[in-house]
């Protein structure tokens, strides 16, 4: 798959999200994005995000948390990954839009993800994703399930701390 900008807006309910992932999730690069809307989340309801990236990932990697819009909380390392941003939130930030001279600020609500590259082999495939604040693409690997949805696998290089913004200190 060829290189190509997705467009989104910003998702703060549950409900809405899930039902905007499963109408998206046959085509990896909306997962990509939606993974990278839940992260957006993080800062202002870590439970929420969390419970959004519940429904993306493998069943393997959830466990039952009846306090969860899902129903399902997150497993290691889907959690520590989900973690990291609470301390690094110019990550998500940095594929949306932000970029390090303007301290990966975003203006309002709609978003763009440049989907670089997509990998397909059988029901494998890894998602190579620009970012802002790296030198290098970054990528992620999903595993499509028997409804032809797009999972999260390995999404560790995604999370990763970008540059610091870049200040200017006169």
């Amino acid at each position: 798959m060829a290189k190509r900008t997705l467009k989104m807006k910003m998702i703060r309910d549950f409900d809405k999200f899930k039902r905007s992932w499963t109408k998206t999730a046959k085509d990896p690069g909306m997962c990509a994005f939606h993974y990278m809307i839940a992260l957006m989340n993080v800062e202002e309801d870590f439970k929420l995000a969390c419970a959004m990236v519940s429904i993306m990932v493998h069943k393997d990697s959830t466990k039952e948390d009846l306090m969860s819009p899902s129903g399902l909380g997150l497993r290691t390392p889907h959690v520590n990954w989900v973690s990291h941003i609470k301390y690094n939130p110019n990550t998500p930030r940095s594929y949306l839009g932000g970029i390090p001279e303007k301290s990966y600020e975003l203006e309002g609500d709609d978003f763009e993800l440049t989907v670089l590259k997509v990998e397909t082999k059988g029901k494998d495939c890894t998602v190579y994703l620009y970012s802002s604040g790296r030198d290098r693409p970054a990528s992620g690997s999903m595993e499509k399930n028997k409804r032809g949805q797009w999972k999260l696998k390995g999404t560790s290089t995604w999370v990763m701390s970008v540059m610091p913004p870049i200040v200017d200190d006169f």
